[in-house]
């Protein structure tokens, strides 16, 4: 059994939430978007975002009469390839959108998105949304964030802490909207 909830808040930083989230239990899909703050429209990033990609997913759901804009990986499931292929269209839509408005320009957002069917989720990121397992009392976080502080942590092997008062420290080095492509990770896991 899946149980989803969720809460949000603009924080005490922020005068706007640039938070967007979508739960649609007819096709599995959770997604949460955090659009940049400090950036131009982040909130527009966020829920073009978390639109586009319920659109093509919505659409997509049947495996019927629609085409593969990006190719398909031969080594994924259909939910992966659809998954990723949403990602790209998303971050092509808020990419397209930034670069014709330039109350706009140099929005993006993270994404982590999910789609659960039975036991089975297939689920991805950008940015430093993150996508957590709990089992028991044991939390496992599944998804990298796409930061400056992990690629320096990788190559350092340093401990993240290392790095707690860095003025990079909240850099991401990939997100939905600030390239004309975008790449993600995506994982499968069976829910026991």
């Amino acid at each position: 059994m899946l149980t989803v909830s969720s809460s949000t808040h603009a924080g005490a930083v922020r005068k706007i939430n640039e938070d967007a989230l979508l739960w649609d239990p007819e096709i599995g899909l959770l997604v949460i978007a955090d659009g940049m703050g400090g950036h131009n429209a982040g909130e527009v990033a966020s829920h073009l975002a978390v639109d586009t990609l319920h659109s093509f997913l919505k659409m997509s759901a049947d495996g019927d009469d629609f085409t593969w804009p990006f190719g398909i990986n031969p080594k994924w499931s259909f939910a992966a390839n659809r998954l990723m292929t949403a990602l790209k269209i998303a971050n092509r839509r808020v990419y397209r959108e930034s670069e014709a408005n330039a109350n706009y320009t140099g929005m993006g957002t993270t994404v982590v998105a999910a789609l659960a069917d039975g036991p089975n989720v297939t689920f991805a990121s950008v940015g430093d949304s993150r996508m957590y397992s709990l089992q028991g009392s044991e939390l496992r976080q599944l998804t990298n964030d796409d930061s400056w502080i992990v690629m320096l942590q990788k190559e350092s092997g340093l401990d993240a802490r290392a790095f707690d008062k860095h003025p990079m420290r909240h850099v991401l080095t990939s997100v939905v909207g600030a390239r004309p492509e975008v790449d993600a990770e995506v994982h499968e896991l069976e829910l026991v």
